[in-house]
């Protein structure tokens, strides 16, 4: 639904976390279903940071 309407999409997941199907993961920390330790944290959140950086304000 968000490609059919234009709207930018970020998915972070860990790649041990089977319970969370998608069909694309644009970001996979080493970790399970929670981020618990630091350093997935200030990963993920890299992510989310160039995700955001790279999008183009609205008209």
């Amino acid at each position: 639904m968000a490609a059919l309407r234009g709207v930018p999409v970020l998915t972070i997941r860990g790649r041990y976390d089977p319970s969370a199907p998608v069909d694309r993961i644009d970001h996979a920390y080493p970790g399970g279903h929670d981020i618990t330790l630091r350093e997935h944290f200030e990963e993920a959140m890299a992510a989310v940071a160039a995700f955001l950086g790279g999008l183009t304000p609205a008209e």
